[in-house]
């Protein structure tokens, strides 16, 4: 029995991977697979007005992703994270559609006004106040600048 995932998983992202890869190339983003361990691919990267915006690609059915774009803000003095999620796009594993809800979530990722967040999450301080040494921070993902 295989208990390993990831080839049920890439077997799963096939059809839409080219199409993903090309728009990552495209906007020179950040592309993380399966950390989580479940098929969801993440797409990364440095939002213009700050803090980090990523697109998620998540099997919803046997057929079909959903593509949700974040965008987060985190306020390392306050130990606040504030963010905001755009609408799911739940579409099929077809390269067109994907590749156009990816192109969606990204525009209205960039429309949105910094500090106009749905969500304030100030539980952060036991994570990073321990973490957040002069000789961590130079270590902290730094996520690339968006290509548009």
């Amino acid at each position: 029995m295989d208990t390993y995932p990831y080839p049920k998983y890439e077997e799963f992202f096939f059809p839409i991977s080219e199409a993903i890869h090309k728009f990552v190339e495209l906007h020179g983003l950040l592309l993380e697979k399966y950390l989580t361990e479940e098929p969801l691919w993440k797409l990364l990267f440095a939002h213009p007005q700050g803090g980090v915006g990523m697109i998620s690609i998540a099997k919803r059915t046997s057929d079909s992703v959903d593509v949700v774009g974040n965008w987060w803000y985190d306020d390392f003095e306050k130990f606040i994270r504030y963010s905001m999620n755009n609408y799911v796009q739940n579409v099929f594993v077809d390269s067109e559609a994907v590749t156009n809800a990816l192109e969606s979530s990204l525009k209205h990722l960039l429309s949105e006004k910094f500090g106009e967040w749905q969500f304030e999450s100030e539980s952060f301080e036991k994570y990073w106040k321990p973490s957040l040494t002069d000789v961590y921070k130079p270590h902290m993902i730094k996520y690339p600048e968006l290509k548009l």
